[in-house]
């Protein structure tokens, strides 16, 4: 196991860190774990748990775009519960499968709109809601991002 030991000024970057959605990681927790370190890469820096150099268990990913992950890690994918912030402002929480959104989940643009339901594959797949902003709605099966 790779620990990545941090300099004062490395720990204030890196370590003060406030969870966006304290119910899916537990930031104090997570950073007093034994798999804990923090990796660099290219643009952006992952904190969290590591086994065999990859992101494993928990783990937070900011990227220099403002894009943040928060949540649940497989073999460097996110797999599990997860939060996502994309640079544009729209937010998905909800379920990941080996990288990709699966499951239950809910997207929501910055405009207010938002899909509620299943997903597979990244897609809006199988039972759900989307609801617009003019008072339109759809509530019934999707298959791949169409109802």
């Amino acid at each position: 196991m790779t620990k990545y030991y941090l300099n004062d000024e490395e720990k204030r970057n890196y370590l003060d860190y406030e969870a966006i959605r304290p119910s899916i990681i537990n930031w104090e927790d997570l950073k007093n774990s034994d798999d804990f370190a923090v990796k660099s890469y290219k643009d952006s820096v992952y904190r969290g748990e590591l086994k065999d150099s990859k992101r494993d268990g928990k783990g937070i990913i900011t990227y220099n775009s403002t894009r943040v992950y928060e949540g649940e890690w497989q073999t460097d994918k996110r797999h599990g519960i997860g939060y996502e912030r994309f640079s544009n402002g729209n937010v998905y929480e909800g379920e990941y499968f080996q990288g990709k959104v699966q499951g239950e989940g809910r997207y929501e643009w910055t405009s207010g709109e938002f899909y509620e339901g299943q997903w597979s594959n990244g897609q809006k797949d199988g039972y759900g809601l989307w609801e617009g902003l003019e008072n339109d709605n759809y509530v019934g099966q999707w298959k791949k991002n169409k109802p």
